[in-house]
Parts: C-alpha cells; sequence; structure tokens
C-alpha cells in the first residue's frame, strides 16, 4: 500500500450556508427518524404477525434492516455536521464509512434482485412455489447476499485507499463516496476507476438483468390470464417492488457508471441524498401503502396496542377504587388477580365481604373479566378466563 500523508479528509457537507444549518438539520433529523421507525417497524410487524413468515416477506424484512444500516452509515454524521463548523473524519473512519455504505447498498442490490425471483416464482410457477422457495433456501440466498457483499465492498476499499493523498484533503461531498474521495488522490488513477466501473457494472448489470427477466416472465404470465382478479392480485404484489427496484437502480447507475473525472459534485451530492437517505425512508412506505397484507398486520397490532392501553386503565382505575373503599384487598389485589387467574373457584370463597365492600363486587367482577381477558390465548389461562367470563354474564359476585 502506497504511503499516505493525509491523516484525515474535511467533509463539505450538504449546504455551506449558514443560514440554512438549523432548518437542513430539522429535515434531516426528521428524514432518519422517520427512516428507523419505518424500517425497524416494518421489521418487528414481520416479525410478529405469523401470516408475514413467507419469503416475500423475509426478504422484506432484511430490506428493511439493510436500509436501516444504509441510511446509518451516512445520515448521522450529516446531522452532526449540521451543528459544528469543520466536519472532520479521520482517514480510518473514512475508510470504516465507505466499507459498510458500499457493503450495505450491495447487499440492497442483491436483495432487490432476489426478491424479482421471488415473485416470478410466486406467479409464473404457483404450484411449485413453497418447493421451490423454502426456508432453508431463502436463508442462504440471503447469508450469500451479505458474504457477497462484504467481499465486494473490501475489494473496493482496497481499491480506493491504495492511492497516495497528498495534496487536497476536503472531500466536496457530506460523506465519504468513491467518487468524492477518488478525485483527491495525486497519484496515477486510471487503472482504479476502470476497476470501479467494471465492479459496479457487473453488480448492477447482473441484478438488473435478474429483475428484468423475472418482470418479463411475471408480465407475460398476468397478460396471459383470463381472471381479472387473477390479474389484479398479481399485479398489485409485484408493482411495489417495481416502483423501489426502478428509484434505486436509476440513482445508482447515475453515480457509478461513469469515471470520478466527469462527476458534478453539486450533482452527484443531491443524487446521493436522495439514494442515501430518501430511498431508505421511501421503501417502507412503497411496500406498506399498497399492500393488503401488511396494512392488516399493522392494523391487528394498532388494535392489540389500544386493548392494552384500555386494559391499564382499567386495571388502575380499580385499583384506585378498590384503595379507596376496599383497602384490605387492595393491599393483596394482585396475589388475587394471579390466583384467580389460575384458580377461580377458589378465590370465590376467598371474598368475604361486608356490606359497603359487596357496593364494589361486580365492579371488581367486571375488572376480574377484563384482567383475564387478555390471558385467554394462554392455554394455562383458558379455563380462568371462560370461569369469569361466566360470571360476568350471569353477574354474579
Amino acid at each position: 500500500m502506497n504511503h499516505t500523508e493525509v491523516g484525515n479528509f474535511l467533509l463539505e457537507g450538504v449546504n455551506q450556508s449558514p443560514e440554512l444549518q438549523i432548518p437542513l438539520f430539522i429535515v434531516f433529523t426528521i428524514i432518519y427518524f422517520t427512516t428507523a421507525l419505518g424500517n425497524l417497524g416494518m421489521v418487528l410487524l414481520i416479525v410478529l404477525d405469523s401470516h408475514l413468515h413467507t419469503p416475500m416477506y423475509f426478504f422484506l424484512s432484511n430490506l428493511s434492516m439493510v436500509d436501516f444500516g444504509y441510511s446509518s452509515t451516512t445520515t448521522p454524521k450529516v446531522i452532526a455536521g449540521f451543528l459544528i463548523k469543520e466536519n472532520v473524519i479521520s482517514y480510518n473512519a473514512c475508510a470504516s464509512q465507505m466499507f459498510f455504505f458500499l457493503a450495505f447498498a450491495s447487499m440492497e442490490n442483491i436483495i432487490l434482485a432476489l426478491m424479482a425471483y421471488d415473485r416470478y416464482a410466486a406467479v409464473c410457477k404457483p404450484l411449485h412455489y413453497t418447493t421451490t422457495m423454502t426456508t432453508s433456501v431463502c436463508v442462504y440466498l440471503v447469508l450469500g447476499s451479505y458474504i457477497y457483499a462484504f467481499v465486494n465492498s473490501s475489494v473496493l476499499i482496497v481499491n480506493t485507499f491504495t492511492l497516495s493523498f497528498c495534496e487536497s484533503n476536503v472531500v466536496h461531498h457530506f460523506f465519504c463516496d468513491i467518487p468524492a474521495v477518488m478525485i483527491l488522490s495525486c497519484s496515477d488513477k486510471h487503472v482504479n476507476e476502470m476497476v470501479l466501473v467494471f465492479i459496479s457494472s457487473f453488480n448492477v448489470f447482473c441484478a438488473l438483468l435478474v429483475v428484468l427477466i423475472s418482470y418479463l416472465f411475471i408480465f407475460i404470465t398476468i397478460f396471459k390470464m383470463q381472471s381479472s382478479k387473477g390479474y389484479q392480485k398479481a399485479l398489485s404484489t409485484c408493482t411495489s417492488h417495481l416502483t423501489a427496484v426502478s428509484i434505486f437502480y436509476g440513482t445508482v447507475i447515475f453515480m457509478y457508471l461513469q469515471p470520478s473525472s466527469s462527476h458534478s459534485m453539486d450533482t452527484d451530492k443531491i443524487a446521493s441524498v436522495f439514494y442515501a437517505m430518501i430511498i431508505p425512508m421511501l421503501n417502507p412506505m412503497v411496500y406498506s401503502l399498497r399492500n393488503k397484507e401488511v396494512k392488516s398486520a399493522f392494523r391487528k397490532v394498532i388494535d392489540k396496542v389500544k386493548s392494552s392501553f384500555h386494559l391499564l386503565n382499567y386495571h388502575s382505575l380499580y385499583l384506585r377504587i378498590i384503595d379507596f373503599y376496599m383497602s384490605p384487598i387492595a393491599l393483596h389485589f394482585h396475589s388475587f388477580c394471579a390466583v384467580a387467574l389460575r384458580f377461580p373457584r377458589a378465590t370465590s370463597a376467598i371474598l368475604v365481604l361486608d356490606d359497603t365492600q359487596a357496593l364494589l363486587c361486580q365492579d371488581l367482577l367486571v375488572c376480574c373479566y377484563y384482567f383475564s381477558n387478555t390471558w385467554q390465548f394462554y392455554p394455562k389461562f383458558t379455563r380462568a378466563h371462560s370461569w369469569w367470563v361466566a360470571q360476568y354474564d350471569q353477574k354474579e359476585c
């Protein structure tokens, strides 16, 4: 490796205007938190809902994780740059940022191609889909994409940082991207540029070829369908992915399939903001807004959260009521509920109430009914739940 005299780099940032630093800080912070919430929320939704445990959503969950990592390699540093005058990044930190950014970009490239093949298998060969896209096959495909992405990123990093940087250290970009760093080299970089273009072209066009061939067969199959319902269903499963593919590959081709000498840094900044920050933010929206299964799973989660809050409010209210009227019982309310869930008939003998306490017996019964209702799906609480429902229906204490 050639000797490198530059010890650190100075990132120019998105914009140098002082009056725009705070507004841009707010905008990029919102973008990053929206990206994190959208992508991590998508992963959580897929994990929690068993109906989404299919190859399509397995790939989508990996895409969401990759998008989150993709955005996290650049956006926090950009946000910090709006608050400090000199956005300095060390030589090693610059190489690390570039490595992970390229790795996540390569992963996204491959996963989008895998998702296109998955759609081809689902639409064109539905009868063989479950035997073709098995769990083990999906895991091996994703694992292979991760390994290839890290190897590919390592090759590009070595290709870039074997160059000597002995002149300017100002990176005319908001993160350490290959074209922006390579243009600072004071050594002959013709071969390195050709390597970059070749590897980038190979990665993009191989993945794009898989996508195009998959969709060619998908569209042929769709047009042959006699049923309008089948036509609409097949088309709806592909629209979201096709939108994401078009946005991603359009910006990547624009950025990397040209020599660094022909790059306009201002234009590259705009394109980079789009594919490094906007695309990871948009992907969860693209896949959720047009997807009935994701919408349905989201509604189920919201309903569960609402019912949980309802239960907590109900429980808190009755604790206050019992504490006021029935302080001896309030001291052991949690123990009572725990026993009531397991041994409902036994607890009826525990409650020996006087006339004042009996006024709240009906309310206590309602509380126990709602409390047991949330645990009805657990086998060991099923009998308890059934007993409390019966007592509640009979309005007996």
